[in-house]
């Protein structure tokens, strides 16, 4: 039986993808940079602000491809792949691929060819093997929404992508493949941060946790870096980081006091002193009541009384010490403690004191169906309290560069005692690729153009000429902005508009 022919053209697609990253000599273990890829191949590559465009192939120039910055980097590298498998399988015809034409191809045989080679390119099978596996994924198992996003992040493609190839891998079936597309992917990233919110919603997650007590990452700038480690604060013991860590050790110890001494003499007993009385907002108020003329208004009399804390305020260390790193390209964004007992209400609670007290078994049992079943049905063992909770700390690349940020497990009180643990992130921040691509762009213009003049004046240098004989284009509009298009698409440049 005869192969279909539009099965052997995509076959055949399939096949150029893997030809190509063979020809490049790509490590298809390793995330793709097809911006390189593009470079590798000859071909010249811009960034355009296209209204009504994700991208086009153009012959001019020599052959290049051009894409848009108002979408995220995900989207313009997908694009990129899609327009190199129009280069590749349409024999150099130009091609303006719309949205429509690049993500939902539909029936149009020329773009879905391009978009299986797209999907292949990005995504070969190599790379995904690894990745999943890296995520304890394997063929025909469930995969959960948190899984699949880290896949995605890690092979630098969209969600819906890392699902759709996936899928054609047989990795995950159509119906896993359908429902896991209907979980958003800001819900997966604030469960993954427990609860936080991305500054930047299309800003990549790192989380880490005490698995590893080092742990090296590349991250591009907003992302964010989600900690998650063990603290017991009744033991007296917290995270520090540097700058709190400093301030510990500038503690003063206060020495001992001296022994107590025998009784000498029989001491008369002291009188106590009773509390001198309280003005409150209420007594003044009722003062002023009995003087004629108007009554002073509610702010001056609160600013009259005796200042002091709620009644049902209590002092934690929180309230003496705020430790924040923002001496380098980590910012501290969030910083959360989360008890070692689940969250309870105040029946909850209540119920929760007679069972650790030893309820009985039938009360225990009407307990479980009244109260917070979490907090009841814990393992009795465990103490009720003191137990160890979480700290939460979630840090954001704010700034390029390498950079370290170290956590000291210590007692906060004890300027002497060494740190039980040590926790350390070495991270590299990077711009996007794109922006890497552009910005190499700007140093080639800038050393041609210093070579152009005998006494090495860039200023009075002539401009290169454009990749290509279209009127309306400027190289010089191609760098005007090097700032990371993708994540603030509405807030670049003027001139990028």
């Amino acid at each position: 039986m005869s192969t279909p022919p539009f099965v052997a053209r995509r076959r055949q697609a399939l096949q150029a993808a893997a030809d190509l990253l063979d020809d490049l000599d790509v490590d298809q273990e390793q995330p793709i940079d097809v911006f390189e890829a593009v470079a590798q191949m000859g071909l010249w590559l811009v960034f355009q602000p296209l209204k009504t465009l994700l991208g086009a192939v153009i012959r001019e120039g020599g052959g290049g491809i051009m894409i848009t910055t108002e979408r995220p980097p995900t989207i313009q590298r997908y694009t990129a792949a899609h327009e190199v498998g129009h280069w590749e399988l349409d024999h150099n015809r130009p091609a303006f691929d719309t949205d429509h034409d690049v993500l939902h191809p539909g029936a149009n045989e020329r773009e879905q060819l391009a978009q299986w080679f797209a999907s292949y390119f990005l995504m070969p099978p190599p790379l995904v093997y690894a990745v999943a596996s890296r995520h304890g994924v394997r063929p025909h198992t469930a995969v959960l929404p948190a899984q699949a996003y880290l896949i995605a992040r890690d092979m630098r493609v969209s969600y819906e992508a890392a699902l759709r190839q996936m899928t054609n891998l047989n990795i995950i079936g159509d119906n896993q493949r359908d429902e896991l597309m209907q979980v958003p992917q800001l819900r997966i990233k604030q469960d993954l941060a427990h609860g936080h919110r991305p500054q930047v919603g299309n800003a990549d997650i790192w989380p880490v946790d005490e698995r590893s007590m080092q742990y090296n990452i590349d991250v591009v700038l907003h992302d964010e870096i989600i900690i998650n480690l063990p603290e017991n604060r009744t033991s007296g013991h917290r995270w520090l980081d540097d700058t709190a860590t400093e301030q510990r050790i500038n503690l003063e110890r206060k020495p001992a006091p001296p022994a107590f001494a025998p009784p000498t003499a029989t001491r008369p007993t002291p009188v106590p002193r009773p509390d001198p009385p309280r003005r409150t907002g209420a007594d003044i108020t009722a003062a002023l009541a009995l003087l004629p003329g108007p009554v002073q208004n509610s702010a001056a009399v609160d600013q009259t009384a005796d200042e002091g804390p709620p009644a049902d305020h209590q002092y934690t260390s929180d309230d003496f010490e705020v430790a924040e790193f923002r001496n380098s390209g980590l910012a501290t964004v969030s910083d959360d403690y989360q008890p070692g007992w689940a969250p309870v209400t105040a029946r909850g609670a209540a119920a929760l004191r007679r069972r650790n007290a030893g309820a009985p078994v039938e009360q225990a049992t009407f307990l479980a169906t009244t109260a917070n079943v979490e907090a009841v049905s814990a393992d009795p063992s465990a103490p009720g309290a003191g137990a160890t909770g979480r700290r939460w700390l979630v840090l954001q690349a704010h700034s390029e560069g390498e950079f370290a940020y170290t956590l000291h497990y210590a007692a906060t009180h004890d300027p002497h005692a060494s740190p039980a643990a040590t926790f350390t992130i070495e991270a590299t921040v990077r711009p996007p690729l794109e922006v890497l691509h552009r910005r190499m762009l700007t140093d080639i213009d800038l050393e041609d153009a210093t070579a152009a003049t005998p006494d090495g004046d860039s200023e009075h240098a002539s401009p290169r000429s454009a990749p290509f004989d279209d009127p309306g284009f400027s190289r010089s509009s191609e760098l005007t902005d090097v700032d990371e298009p993708g994540l603030a698409p509405d807030a670049g440049d003027e001139n990028d508009r």
